[in-house]
């Protein structure tokens, strides 16, 4: 097994540069070659990998706009433990972002007071360079990358003259990416709505 495993990151790098339909082609018969029994000695772990690395970049070859695939438990946590603090339940993200009942009615600020939404789950964003793309999250452990956003609850500076304004904070958070075969991922920064201040123009 040993020796196809160079092969096997030499074709996900071919097929994820082109997507040719020969280099297609040429990963499907290689996948099943390497569910036969014979090559299924491997480590379980190796197997694990290298069989991700194939299904996804079939995926993403076949279907460009790509609804990303659905991670099993076992991967869930695996990806968990690579990137601790990324992901977590909508009770440990409304725990450590202190939220109470009364958080959606504004933050106390005396000025510009900000009004913060309920944490949201988005499946797309567009990157500080304009690009979409697509977020990672562990949907067969119910743990995300939560996003909260904040608005104006008032149009004009309440104890000056000036208009309140939305400001964005960059965010890093994790994404699909398949320029990468060996795992496929990596961090991308976004502009996040967060909270509002008192301008004067």
């Amino acid at each position: 097994m040993q020796s196809y495993l160079p092969l096997a990151l030499c074709l996900v790098v071919m097929t994820t540069v082109c997507c040719s339909d020969a280099s297609v082609k040429l990963l499907e018969n290689f996948l099943e070659r390497l569910q036969s029994a014979r090559f299924r000695q491997c480590s379980a772990r190796k197997w694990i990998k290298y069989k991700i690395d194939v299904d996804m970049t079939l995926k993403v070859c076949k279907r460009p706009n790509f609804s990303p695939p659905r991670l099993s438990r076992r991967q869930s946590f695996q990806i968990k433990k690579l990137f601790p603090g990324m992901f977590l339940s909508c009770l440990q993200y409304t725990k450590l972002t202190r939220r109470t009942e009364s958080w959606n009615m504004n933050d106390g600020d005396m000025c510009c007071p900000t009004v913060k939404s309920d944490p949201v789950k988005e499946d797309t964003l567009v990157n500080v360079l304009g690009e979409t793309k697509t977020l990672v999250h562990l949907d067969s452990v119910d743990m995300y990358q939560w996003i909260t956003y904040g608005s104006c609850a008032e149009p004009k500076c309440i104890s000056t003259d000036g208009t309140c304004v939305i400001e964005k904070t960059t965010r890093f958070l994790l994404v699909w990416d398949f320029s990468n075969p060996t795992l496929p991922f990596s961090y991308d920064a976004f502009e996040i709505p967060t909270y509002c201040s008192c301008k004067n123009f």
